[in-house]
């Protein structure tokens, strides 16, 4: 599988298949705690529309690939 490939994935569907639910959503956004470490609020933003995510409690955001090096950085 390729970087292209992988992005095509929905950000949503790898959140559920690791087990993350979010704590609100609607039909552009879902909020989700933070998948790297622990904390209270939802900092973890997945735009649905654009496929890309943004965690505000660090400054950091992107693709399903950027979501997969962050998780492996943080195992």
């Amino acid at each position: 599988m390729n970087c292209k490939q992988l992005n095509s994935i929905e950000l949503e569907e790898v959140l559920a298949f690791l087990e993350h639910l979010p704590t609100r959503q609607n039909e552009k956004e879902a909020w989700y705690p933070n998948p790297f470490t622990p904390e209270n609020q939802a900092s973890f933003k997945i735009d649905k529309l654009k496929n890309l995510w943004y965690l505000f409690s660090e400054g950091i955001g992107g693709t399903t690939t950027d979501l997969f090096r962050n998780i492996s950085k943080h195992r």
